[in-house]
């Protein structure tokens, strides 16, 4: 519009230029430019484009195994090139061989998704090209489709490698189709637009003309039901000489086909012929190999003899394989006397893979065979077993014992639970219930039968695909926690991650209240119900004595077998326990005999080891206030909390696997700790004593028998309480010294009175000798310095061997 301004402009100054014989004519710089432009681009001459004009077009292949093999013929003149000229002749998808223009080799090149040929003259040229499309493979979609460049009615001679089919195409038309020996020959025109698109379908109502020489190998797999047998057959066929499109099998009577699969399998039917026929068409000549997989079933009666039947191939194919039988574990299958006849009866270890692959559940029963058998199988139920409907997978308690006698314990059961709708638990006489949750929330069980609490079950659920069950996140929770919780396996929390990527973008992306959609586990129609019940109880025991025996029982958790327990007891610090008595492992302060005791002892003492395994040392108590602090935020939160008092006392840690339904129980004997040590110092004087006896010259058969008494007395204090041995040590040192000083006492006061006397003759003293001897001396003192645990037993026998030196030299003087 604004060009043809600019003209308009251009005109009407022009005649005034002629009207006017004098006048000025005032213009923008801007439209002046323009308006000189369009006039100098008026005065440019067109140059006429080169033109390639196509005189002929024809394509002549093969398809074979969805590969086209063909050669495609283009003549073409080219009027006036002006220089060298690019003229389009295929599709670039295609791959291409040998290329001749006018026979003398040439290449193509790729430009803008077409193949193109260089032309640097004028002139009719001949262009014959090798081309190739597809990919040979043994199935493949009866479809030719690729594209030509627009020209004039292009001629094309196609054969398919199949005979009796109903040919179609697009962009053009087919003249003729002629079948033989080597397929169907589809001859037609395309139109200008070039596009080649052949599609063809089977006639279903062919029959095979030619027999082909095969070869069959069949591993059946029959699933065993109380009224039904279901079957699958997977028959590799072999061609051996020829080549087929379809095949042909014999089904035994009563026998439904479901479905037939297979790479190769176009359609299948069944006739009432010859007793029953299966016929399968393939897509494609087969010439060597192929699977197909045949689905079927036919009823049984469990009280007679089953007979197995399954379909095979008609006509002369050679045919062997493998059988197998599966079946639920609630039946019992046992081949008939016939089978020894038709086969080899194998064992697990012998079956073929490729039936063992076939099958979900442990085989019961498989043969091999060279020829279609007849086998009969006799079917029986096992006797039922009973299966656990409630099982706890894990028990946790925790129980503080106070001076008082106060006991305060907590429970925390991990339960999954199929048909269930209660659990019963009766809590220990005279406890009262503080807390109670499940799955985190507070709830009020029921009261039933004597007294016992009722909590309430979820029960086994079925989960539809796409369902999700819902989990609230709550403080100290990892993915790993909550995969185990629902699915009891912690490697699935990447399952629990991906159905959440709204939410969670890693592992570590958790916060407190965050949601979480929890998928149904793959491959389970009935998703099993797991959750966590906590309890929590006081019960007023009698106020703890100086000494004497408590007994504690948790409590009594119905007909549910319980997989693990581990069972924390804190007992007052005041108070050492003496000995406990449990159905349950001890796992912590352990009183071992007098030989462990003592290679313990040695082993601690001889070797330095560091106070906790690696990484940064957390220390216990801290760790139990971080869980009381952490308890009292969420009831500042308002929220419900379990338990309300820290762990305090001593740890004592009790575990047991596989208990049962028997109920947890703790016995103990205690003392008072103020208690204990004098007896550990009571324990040093009768060492003392003992040791004294022991060392006399003149020891009488009494002295012999009361240090034997003594000893007994001294070993069983030491089992009970801790710290008795090192004083029997303490008491053996102290009697050694004062025996030493006894047998040296003159000599070694004489030398020091003259020492005294006369100091300087101490410079006599300085030699070689006494260095040396004070050299080792600083060496023992520094390890024992270094060993602590060892200081008292090197000192008990340095002084032993230093007496019975005493006591020889004593002996040689008299």
């Amino acid at each position: 519009m604004r060009t043809a301004s600019f003209v308009v402009v251009g005109i009407i100054l022009t005649a005034i230029s002629v009207t006017a014989k004098e006048g000025k004519v005032t213009l923008p710089l801007s439209a002046w430019e323009e308006m000189q432009h369009e006039i100098q681009k008026n005065k440019e001459k067109q140059e006429p484009p080169i033109v390639v004009l196509p005189v002929k077009r024809n394509i002549e292949g093969t398809l074979r195994k969805g590969l086209f093999h063909g050669q495609l013929t283009s003549q073409f003149t080219v009027l006036d090139t002006k220089g060298h000229v690019r003229v389009q002749v295929l599709d670039a998808a295609a791959s291409v061989g040998t290329v001749r223009l006018n026979g003398v080799k040439t290449s193509l090149l790729k430009e803008g998704g077409l193949y193109t040929v260089g032309i640097d003259k004028p002139g009719t040229y001949m262009l014959a090209v090798e081309m190739f499309w597809g990919k040979e493979q043994e199935s493949f979609s009866r479809r030719l489709q690729f594209r030509l460049p627009e020209a004039g009615a292009t001629r094309f001679s196609v054969l398919v490698p199949e005979r009796d089919i109903e040919a179609k195409i697009e962009h053009g038309v087919l003249v003729s189709e002629r079948s033989g020996p080597g397929g169907t020959q589809l001859v037609g025109q395309l139109d200008p637009t070039g596009q080649l698109d052949i599609s063809w379908a089977r006639k279903l109502t062919h029959k095979l003309k030619e027999k082909a020489r095969m070869k069959a190998r069949v591993f059946s797999l029959f699933t065993v039901q109380e009224a039904l047998v279901s079957g699958l057959s997977a028959i590799d066929f072999e061609v051996q000489e020829g080549e087929t499109d379809r095949v042909d099998l014999r089904l035994p009577a009563d026998l439904e086909v479901l479905r037939v699969e297979g790479d190769a399998v176009l359609q299948w039917h069944t006739a009432e012929a010859d007793g029953g026929q299966l016929t399968i068409l393939f897509r494609h000549i087969v010439e060597d190999k192929t699977r197909v997989s045949i689905h079927y079933q036919f009823p049984a009666d469990i009280e007679k003899t089953v007979i197995l039947r399954m379909p095979s191939p008609l006509g002369e194919t050679a045919t062997s394989g493998a059988l197998g039988v599966q079946g639920p574990a609630g039946l019992k299958v046992e081949p008939g006397a016939e089978t020894a006849a038709a086969g080899t009866v194998l064992t697990a270890q012998e079956l073929p893979t490729e039936l063992s692959e076939l099958a979900t559940h442990p085989l019961l029963f498989g043969m091999t065979f060279e020829a279609p058998p007849e086998v009969g199988i006799s079917i029986s139920k096992h006797s039922p077993v009973e299966v656990t409907s409630t099982i706890i997978d894990d028990l946790q308690a925790s129980t503080v014992l106070n001076e008082d006698g106060t006991e305060i314990t907590k429970l925390r059961l991990r339960i999954r639970n199929n048909t269930k709708q209660y659990l019963e638990i009766e809590l220990p006489k005279g406890a009262l219930l503080t807390h109670s949750l499940i799955d985190g929330q507070p709830t009020r069980p029921a009261e039933g039968q004597g007294g016992r609490l009722l909590f309430p079950l979820r029960q086994s659920e079925r989960i539809a695909d796409g369902r999700h069950r819902t989990h609230v996140v709550s403080p100290n929770d990892t993915l790993s926690d909550i995969a185990n919780f629902y699915y009891s396996d912690p490697s699935q929390w990447t399952a629990i991650m991906n159905a959440n990527p709204d939410i969670l973008n890693n592992e570590w992306d958790l916060s407190v209240g965050q949601e979480l959609n929890i998928p149904a586990r793959r491959g389970a129609a009935v998703q099993e119900s797991s959750f966590v019940i906590e309890l929590a109880y006081k019960l007023a025991h009698r106020g703890l004595r100086w000494a004497g025996w408590e007994s504690l029982r948790l409590p009594e958790v119905g007909d549910v077998d319980t997989i693990e327990v581990t069972w924390h007891l804190y007992v007052p610090r005041a108070f050492a326990p003496l000995a406990f008595h449990s159905n349950l492992t001890q796992y912590s302060s352990i009183r071992y005999d007098p030989f462990r005791r003592l290679r313990d002892y040695l082993r601690d003492a001889l070797w330095m080891r560091h106070a906790w395994a690696g990484g940064r040392y957390k220390s216990i108590l801290t760790q139990r206030q971080g869980l009381f602090r952490a308890e009292n935020s969420q009831k500042d939160k308002g929220r419900m909390v379990l338990s309300s008092f820290p762990l305090v006392g001593e740890l004592y840690r009790f575990k047991h696997i596989l208990i049962g339904r028997n109920t947890p129980e703790i016995g103990f004997a205690y003392v008072l700790r103020d208690f204990a040590t004098p007896i550990r110092w009571i324990a040093l004087g009768f060492s003392f004593a003992v040791t004294l006896l022991l060392l006399r010259r003149q020891r009488a058969r009494k002295t012999l028998l009361y240090a034997a008494v003594g000893l007994v007395v001294l070993l069983v204090l030491a089992h009970f309480f801790l710290g008795v041995h090192r004083r029997i040590i303490w008491g053996v040192d102290l009697a050694l010294i004062v025996t030493l000083l006894q047998l040296s006492a003159g000599r070694w006061g004489a030398t020091v009175k003259e020492k005294l006397k006369k100091p300087w003759t101490l410079v006599h003293e300085v030699n070689f000798t006494n260095f040396a001897v004070l050299v080792l001396a600083t060496v023992g003192l520094s390890l024992v310095l270094m060993f602590p645990l060892l200081l008292s037993s090197a000192a008990a026998v340095l002084l032993m061997w230093m007496w019975r030196r005493s006591v020889k030299k004593e002996v040689g003087h008299a």
